[in-house]
């Protein structure tokens, strides 16, 4: 008996062309309608339709209807961390007209990412918290110190512990950032 997660079967789901780039504009945590995706991934609605249905069956995108759209939006967290952690590893895609290398400069320098600020403002934004001793490593954990929350006008009891993986991420190849901001200081500035 194998009881070890079936990694091919959403690999297979998240190997298709298409669906990488549907997956990959959702990673900014805003729901997104069929219409909205079908154009960013350069297909007709209809093979969207096909693809999405296929993600949401697969539990990697959660569907929700208002009026006569349908929106979608990444399933969970872990979905969109396991989306940056291929980004991390796969080659990059070559750049083939201005637009994309104009699309390619953007995300480079800031992005959301689900739940923490990336590019070059949330690698700017770790490393000044850091040098300001707002940010301090403890343990695996990266932990907002007193005056960090101070800062944020935040009670200390809405600040949670972010693992590193989640705080500063390592070299990034599709955008060239090093490293991102912690959730918990990203949703708050967001």
């Amino acid at each position: 008996m194998n009881t070890s997660p079936n990694i091919a079967e959403i690999a297979s789901l998240i190997g298709e062309p298409s669906r990488v780039s549907m997956l990959v504009s959702l990673m900014g945590g805003k729901a997104l309608p069929a219409s909205e995706l079908a154009r960013l991934a350069k297909i007709t609605p209809q093979t969207a339709s096909t693809h999405l249905a296929k993600l949401v069956e697969g539990g990697l995108l959660q569907s929700e209807s208002h009026g006569r759209h349908r929106y979608y939006r990444l399933a969970s967290p872990e979905v969109a961390h396991a989306m940056e952690a291929l980004l991390t590893i796969a080659n990059p895609v070559p750049v083939r007209s201005l637009r994309e290398s104009e699309q390619l400069r953007v995300l480079r320098y800031a992005r959301t990412c689900y739940d923490h600020l990336a590019g070059e403002v949330g690698v700017a934004l770790t490393q000044k918290m850091i040098e300001l001793r707002l940010l301090e490593a403890s343990g695996q954990d990266f932990v907002l110190n007193e005056a960090a929350k101070l800062s944020c006008n935040h009670s200390a009891s809405r600040w949670t512990p972010a693992r590193k993986a989640d705080g500063a991420l390592p070299a990034n190849a599709w955008t060239g950032a090093n490293a991102a901001i912690i959730s918990q200081a990203a949703s708050a500035l967001l």
